[in-house]
């Protein structure tokens, strides 16, 4: 049985050792998964060149210097393990708006194993004066020094935290999937304990499960089957409040798997459930496999399950809603216009919860009365009428 893209990219988080590879092949493994960044790469080479005209070979660089300064790029190992997953268009970006003072020292420790060093941060850079010293001036990369800090007693789980910790301001800013693969990958190569580490991993290993993967729309594959991209809130939050149990993961892993449909999780689909399941939880509602395949069954009855912006869903819960405000607005000259009636107000639909939920938990009552419904009061006060449901 051939492998899914979701079988593919959840298989790194099975390693349970470091996967140390050279400056080049981690280059090489970036231009693999993303074949355009390589005719991307060559337009932004001969775009530097344009740039940067003083700069005709590797000495003309003016680089901060750390010690040891006999240090080249044929010394440095990537732990993939412990970096982010290379973002390309963060290389594309220092390319373009390149600068020798903004190149910082290549954070690094010692591999007990090897004795060589591990990159542990600056990935990025250390990838662009590659680019640079190997593809652009054709140096051996044992002939191109290059800065480096050098950690020679950090242990790895101190490593990592270091890496979540620092990341930020002139770099680029870790994204919630960098830091939730930095997690995963804490606990299984790494042995990390840290409860929201563990509750990380776990979650992930749920989704694997269901052939669903974490991303991020940087990363370009948004759109595979089972990729899920709305990370934030979901399964990770930096708000300890808004972060859901793992047990509501299960819930949406659970129902994806019985709704049975090839494709990515939409964003207002992820959100829209997780608010519901999280409601289930909140109220001791006991949601077993009967629980979850009837659900499934009447969403697929009802939209085909479709929860995207365009969909039947959120089309009807719309145009509920609007009819909703300007019945309740009606006399708010700032809302509703006098003469029309038409809505003039900004940004009047809002979230998943307060407009989703309502109109969710009411069909239900009204299509599927056998099962026990959470108890949900929308700020706004909407509640659909019943000549609005299906």
């Amino acid at each position: 049985m051939s492998k899914t893209y979701a079988d593919k990219k959840n298989a790194r988080f099975k390693e349970q050792e470091s996967n140390y590879v050279d400056v080049n092949q981690r280059l090489t493994d970036c231009i693999k998964l993303n074949p355009i960044l390589s005719k991307k790469l060559k337009s932004t080479i001969a775009e530097w060149i344009g740039r940067n005209p003083n700069l005709k070979k590797w000495s003309d660089l003016c680089l901060v210097t750390a010690a040891p300064t006999d240090l080249t790029l044929a010394d440095i190992d990537i732990d993939t393990t412990m970096q982010r997953q290379v973002n390309w268009r963060h290389i594309v970006k220092i390319l373009l708006k390149f600068c020798e003072t903004m190149v910082m020292p290549i954070q690094c420790n010692i591999n007990p194993d090897t004795g060589r060093l591990n990159a542990w941060d600056g990935q990025h850079t250390v990838i662009v004066l590659y680019i640079i010293a190997v593809w652009i001036f054709g140096l051996n990369p044992k002939d191109v020094k290059i800065p480096v800090n050098i950690y020679p007693r950090a242990k790895r789980l101190d490593v990592r935290r270091n890496f979540i910790l620092l990341n930020g301001d002139a770099k680029d800013p870790l994204d919630t999937i960098d830091l939730v693969e930095s997690m995963i990958m804490g606990v299984n190569v790494d042995g990390a304990t840290d409860p929201e580490w563990v509750d990380m991993s776990e979650k992930q290993a749920m989704m694997a499960e269901v052939g669903l993967f974490m991303t991020h729309k940087k990363l370009g594959d948004e759109d595979e089957v089972g990729a899920f991209t709305l990370l934030a809130d979901t399964v990770y939050s930096k708000k300890k409040d808004k972060q859901k149990p793992k047990e509501v993961t299960q819930m949406f892993c659970d129902y994806w798997a019985y709704i049975d449909q090839e494709r990515p999780v939409e964003a207002k689909e992820a959100r829209q459930l997780y608010e519901f399941f999280n409601l289930l939880l909140e109220q001791d509602i006991d949601v077993d496999d009967d629980y979850l395949v009837k659900f499934a069954t009447f969403t697929k009855q009802h939209f085909n399950a479709d929860f995207s912006p365009d969909g039947q869903f959120w089309t009807k819960v719309r145009t509920s809603f609007e009819n909703w405000y300007k019945a309740f607005h009606r006399d708010d000259k700032n809302k509703i216009c006098p003469d029309t009636g038409d809505i003039i107000a900004r940004n009047y639909f809002s979230s998943e919860a307060y407009t989703g939920l309502p109109f969710l938990i009411a069909q239900m009552n009204k299509s599927l009365p056998e099962l026990q419904t959470p108890f949900y009061d929308a700020p706004s006060g909407y509640k659909p009428k019943e000549n609005e449901l299906w």
